[in-house]
């Protein structure tokens, strides 16, 4: 909690209160409130998670600019997507990528003729979703989950084309998917 110097001066005493509850392997949820005399509550709600400690990288440098899909200024796409912060739907953590019916992409910019690595844990929740690159210079490549009834890791190499586009990327989509996660999204030259 921050305070001027001149509230502080005033000798107010601010209490702040945290009400912890569990909510699923590696992460937390409560509330903390914030109280002073003469003034009204503040609560704010609180979810945390512990990705890095149910995460771990395949190998150093991970292209994915949100591997953990916890930023949506880093989510491109079109359609019914979006991302989601509830660590009982993630795979593990706290955020999870989320199609229903449209695509989730993040951009990456390949390099011309390099072999890359493409992999993330999908759960299809029984729909049609594929996991996709786009933009590499040559045809999309695409893999599909073989279970569309739980978590499953779903991954691919290929190698770029000649002239690889700037607007390039990975996607998430299905046009019939209805409430298709990704998660844990490793991209590897």
């Amino acid at each position: 909690v921050s305070k001027s110097d001149s509230q502080l001066a005033s000798g107010k005493t601010i209490t702040v209160v945290f009400d912890p509850a569990a909510a699923g392997a590696g992460s937390l949820t409560g509330t903390i409130t914030v109280s002073s005399t003469d003034v009204e509550n503040k609560v704010i709600a609180l979810a945390t998670s512990k990705d890095a400690g149910c995460f771990t990288a395949s190998y150093p440098n991970n292209l994915a600019p949100d591997p953990l899909f916890l930023d949506v200024a880093k989510m491109l796409g079109w359609g019914a997507r979006q991302l989601i912060i509830d660590p009982n739907l993630a795979y593990c953590g706290a955020g999870v990528g989320f199609s229903n019916g449209g695509s989730y992409d993040q951009r990456i910019l390949w390099k011309a003729n390099t072999s890359y690595v493409v992999k993330a844990q999908i759960n299809a929740n029984t729909t049609e979703v594929q996991l996709g690159v786009y933009g590499i210079g040559k045809g999309d490549v695409t893999k599909k989950p073989t279970d569309k009834t739980k978590w499953e890791l779903v991954g691919f190499g290929f190698t770029s084309g000649e002239s690889p586009t700037s607007t390039g990327g990975v996607f998430f989509n299905g046009a019939g998917a209805t409430g298709a996660y990704i998660d844990n999204l490793e991209v590897y030259e």
